[in-house]
């Protein structure tokens, strides 16, 4: 595997894992749907997920960030898998989340997952989750290991270890990433003109190469 994207290709196209992960990603979504009332039609998808491949199945018009257009309006975007944390600086990470959201249609609805950084045990980050799967009869072992960068507490590199049937060994650079607070992203959503955010404090999200529990947060556009 060159690299992050090869990983995640290679689980979502895995007959093995699709049924249990689509299931599982179907229901989250869905509950996190109902909660707000919201019933999707067309959306739009920051990075491949199992959402995305759920979604896909039950018919939506799911759209990547390739197929946008300058005149493009979802009412439903995804924003899951901590990909709102995989920037080298607040200020990409906030340009890229507000350019998001600015195809994001009257009352539609921006949906995020992400780790609560600011109640989180710090003293953990630099060994990351190890997660085990098999797919397709081959077990696969990920070791995410963390790197903090200068005296920056809210920036890391991080890297992948993966052990492939024990005996196989390989590492994936997964690159920059930076914290993203709750408060933070509600002020992102507020200065834009937004003028509804919340965090389900009982629905979690989980992906395919992390354990720990991943909040889902919302932004709605009136």
């Amino acid at each position: 595997m060159k690299d992050l994207k090869d990983l995640d290709l290679f689980a979502f196209t895995s007959t093995g894992l699709q049924s249990q992960y689509i299931n599982k990603a179907q229901s989250t979504i869905i509950d996190a749907f109902k909660k707000l009332n919201h019933h999707p039609k067309n959306v739009l998808t920051i990075n491949e997920s199992w959402a995305s491949i759920a979604l896909r199945d039950q018919g939506l018009d799911v759209s990547t960030v390739s197929e946008i257009k300058a005149d493009s309006k979802f009412d439903t975007i995804l924003m899951l898998d901590e990909s709102v944390c995989k920037y080298p600086s607040e200020n990409t990470q906030k340009q890229d989340i507000l350019k998001m959201l600015s195809y994001l249609d009257t009352n539609g609805k921006a949906f995020f997952s992400f780790r609560d950084f600011r109640n989180g045990n710090y003293h953990r980050r630099p060994l990351g989750d190890t997660v085990i799967n098999t797919i397709d009869g081959e077990d696969f072992v990920t070791l995410e290991i963390n790197e903090q960068i200068g005296h920056d507490k809210q920036a890391w590199n991080q890297k992948m270890y993966l052990i492939k049937n024990h005996n196989e060994f390989s590492t994936i650079d997964c690159g920059q990433r930076r914290t993203l607070y709750f408060k933070q992203l509600a002020k992102y959503s507020f200065d834009a003109g937004f003028t509804d955010f919340g965090v389900f404090k009982e629905l979690f999200w989980k992906g395919t190469w992390r354990r720990t529990p991943e909040h889902i947060a919302w932004i709605s556009k009136k």
